[in-house]
């Protein structure tokens, strides 16, 4: 039996300040993170669809980041979010 808790499994963050430079994630394997149906979801356009601001890898105020030769098998949200 596989129980998740988390939903954003590497999460990056820096700011225009501060941000994070030069990361690479390379050859990883992301699977069977927790559901994220009911979580908050944002409607950028204000329109009938809506933006999930997470992903097994969160990249938030990052720089050259580079994500490469992973695999990301049975999810339940993104599998890159990129902000």
């Amino acid at each position: 039996m596989i129980v998740p808790t988390l939903a954003d499994m590497i999460v990056l963050k820096g700011s225009a300040a501060d941000p994070v430079v030069n990361v690479s994630i390379t050859n990883l394997e992301f699977r069977d993170n927790r559901p994220t149906y009911m979580e908050p979801r944002s409607n950028p356009s204000g329109g009938d669809w809506a933006l999930e601001r997470q992903g097994a890898v969160l990249l938030d105020g990052s720089v050259q980041a580079t994500v490469r030769g992973c695999l990301f098998n049975y999810l339940d949200t993104n599998a890159v979010f990129l902000r």
